[in-house]
């Protein structure tokens, strides 16, 4: 069969569905193996507790009803939505992260969608493969946070904003707002956007002051949790939160080279950033060329992407954070790229992308960082979940003084953490004369470990590992 890039268009353009449907039952196989494993960092000690407390009591979406220490004083849709699911199929790990499954396949359809009616087939098709190759999308794919939900309302939310949806556009947007702080990026960028296309692209008076106001009402009932928030608890936002600002010069620099290596060179994006910074010369030179709806998304997103960096610089910073910007990149850096590419240079093209494809396949298989946005972070799990095997079934008494790390206490110490520990109950973070067990692990690295490997007072009862992952108990 002489296949060619005109009739792998061609098929696509008939079943556009069958790539985002391929992807998702893929990320669903991929994924299945690790939907047992206990929770990781913040859903441990933050969303699982939160979710099934909700679900134990009642699912709400207002605050100040469940303690605020307990979901951070961030909005609850998420964990209301995430209650709701453990109500109704039950809170065991397999469940609890089949939930955020699930919203990362809708994520997975929205990229495609909105990539497919902005740009077209061809970087609707790229730019999905390439979003769902991510490491940082694969490995928080199941996790029970809130991250991908932004992702997913805020690109929803652009999508029924273009298409003047506005209906869809309220709810979404609303959502969006209810789901986490940093979607708030949504309410100035949309507005900066539409102020340029009114200024420089001649959009009608009518048009300009109904999108502004339907933005605004956006806002308002975005922020209506806030404001009950402030009724019920006494502040609008978490105030642990808020000590976490510095706009000290030196921090911010120091934040944005970090948030500029997630987003654009962490992971081999840097490839695809070099290629797009390429194309992007030429794009500049042929701007005219390009069709103004094209150009008018292009800033739109652009605003929005620089709009989340700086919200991401003022506030405390994750990895994970940054997901909802990183598929709007690749969308523009592949729109750009592919224009470099006119009708005679199709298979070249067709060539160089599944190169690129093969090539974060490769990068995503050997993510071996012990992060929540690295693929190894199984690995990581898995070992907790044998050092609390082993304390279980060497009968440790709850009581037992246990000298540990912030991650391993919560998995030790709250109920709810999906560990099945007894729970333990004198954990403490510095050793003392009655200590009684010390336990390492791989992440949050003590720097007295070396130290206590070479006292011979203690015992090295248990080594676990798996990959760069492992897990240390010691006794006296």
């Amino acid at each position: 069969m002489n296949f060619s890039y005109t009739e792998f268009k061609n098929q696509l353009t008939k079943r556009p569905f069958i790539v985002p449907v391929i992807i998702c039952v893929c990320l669903f196989l991929y994924k299945f193996q690790y939907l047992n494993l206990g929770p990781y960092w913040d859903e441990c000690w933050v969303y699982f507790p939160a979710a099934k407390t909700l679900a134990a009591t009642s699912p709400t979406l207002i605050p100040g009803e469940l303690d605020p220490a307990v979901y951070s004083g961030h909005p609850l849709l998420f964990l209301f939505l995430s209650s709701i699911w453990a109500t109704l199929f039950g809170d065991s790990n397999f469940t609890m992260h089949l939930f955020p499954l699930f919203i990362s396949m809708g994520l997975v359809f929205a990229v495609f969608y909105s990539s497919k009616n902005w740009f077209g087939i061809k970087v609707a098709v790229f730019t999905t493969i390439l979003f769902s190759l991510q490491a940082i999308f694969l490995s928080q794919s199941s996790f029970l946070l809130l991250e991908v939900m932004v992702g997913l309302f805020v690109l929803l939310t652009y999508f029924f904003f273009f298409e003047k949806n506005y209906l869809a556009f309220v709810i979404c947007g609303t959502l969006a707002l209810w789901t986490k702080e940093s979607a708030y990026v949504l309410i100035p960028a949309l507005a900066l956007g539409s102020t340029i296309e009114f200024l420089l692209f001649k959009k009608e008076l009518k048009t300009f002051l109904l999108q502004l106001g339907l933005i605004g009402l956006v806002f308002l009932l975005g922020f209506s949790f806030f404001i009950l928030q402030k009724i019920n608890v006494g502040w609008f936002f978490y105030p642990l939160h808020i000590g976490y600002i510095d706009l000290s010069y030196g921090m911010l620099t120091y934040k944005l080279s970090v948030i500029r290596d997630i987003i654009f060179f962490n992971q081999g994006r840097l490839y695809i950033t070099y290629l797009g910074l390429i194309g992007m010369a030429f794009f500049a030179l042929r701007y005219k060329k390009i069709p103004q709806a094209d150009l008018l998304r292009l800033i739109h997103l652009s605003i929005f992407i620089f709009g989340f960096i700086a919200f991401a610089a003022i506030n405390f910073l994750s990895n994970r954070y940054l997901i909802a910007a990183i598929p709007m990149v690749i969308m523009i850096f592949v729109y750009v790229i592919s224009t470099l590419f006119n009708k005679a240079y199709n298979n070249t093209l067709l060539l160089c992308a599944l190169t690129i494809v093969a090539f974060f396949a490769t990068v995503s298989s050997k993510s071996d960082g012990l992060g929540d946005t690295e693929l190894a972070y199984s690995d990581m799990v898995s070992c907790h979940e044998d050092m609390v095997s082993f304390l279980n079934k060497n009968h440790v008494p709850k009581d037992a003084e246990i000298t540990t790390h912030y991650l391993m206490k919560f998995i030790l110490s709250n109920p709810y953490s999906g560990y099945n520990a007894i729970p333990y109950t004198n954990l403490q973070d510095k050793p003392s004369a009655t200590t009684n067990y010390y336990i390492f692990s791989a992440i949050e690295y003590d720097p007295l470990y070396d130290a206590y490997k070479k006292d011979s007072s203690l015992k090295l009862l248990k080594r676990i590992s798996k990959g760069k992952a492992w897990c240390e108990i010691y006794s006296k």
